[in-house]
This record gives C-alpha cells, structure tokens and sequence, in this order.
C-alpha cells in the first residue's frame, strides 16, 4: 500500500460534472496530484465506450482512465483507493493508495460534502463514505 499526506484540497462542479482535486508530495512530483471526476448523467455512447465510470486523472491526462478505482472509501481521516491493474497501469499506483487529510485542511468539508454528492450517482456507486 502506498501512502501520501494531502496537503491541499480543492473541489466544485462544472457542467454535468462534480470533481475533488487532491495535491501531494511524491518521488514523482512535489506537486502532484490526483483528480477524481464523477458524471451525472451517463448517456449510451458513453455506457458503450465505457464512460460511465469514475473517471481518475493524476498530474495530465496521459496518466488518467475511467475505472482506473474498484473502490473509494472515504473516512474522517483519509481517503483509500483500490485500483485495478489497469488504473494502476494508467496511474502510476500500487493496488492501494491511502491519502490522508486532515478536517482543519481549508477545502476538506467541501471536498467531503461532493464526495458525499459523488456517491449518489450512478457512476459514483464504488465510492463509500464511513
């Protein structure tokens, strides 16, 4: 397992989508950082090219796939992902990533409450809040 400490949190909601944005210190970047998109509406052509997923973005889009994650659960103190071989392909991760944040974190309540909105979607069903 691998595991990083969030040092800066950002989320919102653009169009039809909602994302989380988590920046940290790795041997790759001391800025890296790991986007998680989540759609609201999932059309066919989307369902068929296998769009209908959560989609994972770190650092650009070259390191980046729709269900590149398995599972999301969220707690009070960090942030745990399960990949599958091809996330960790797109990714650069281990099969589990834990990233851990703190609540005094300015964009942590919000980045919690989208994360909460995240799930009731229907390509927001691998996410788990504890």
């Amino acid at each position: 397992m691998q595991e990083f400490v969030v040092n800066t949190i950002q989320s919102g909601e653009e169009g039809d989508y909602l994302w989380v944005g988590l920046q940290f210190e790795s041997p790759i970047s001391v800025d890296d950082r790991l986007q998680i998109q989540c759609g609201m509406f999932a059309d066919e052509q989307e369902r068929r090219l296998g769009m209908d997923k959560i989609y994972l973005e770190r650092l650009d889009q070259i390191q980046a796939g729709y269900g590149a994650a398995s599972s999301i659960v969220v707690t009070a103190d960090a942030i745990q992902f399960d990949f599958t071989p091809e996330g960790q392909r797109q990714l650069g991760f281990t099969s589990t990533l834990r990233m851990l944040w703190a609540p005094s974190l300015d964009g942590y309540e919000q980045a919690r409450e989208n994360l909460a909105k995240m799930q009731t979607y229907e390509w927001g069903r691998i996410i788990r809040i504890e």
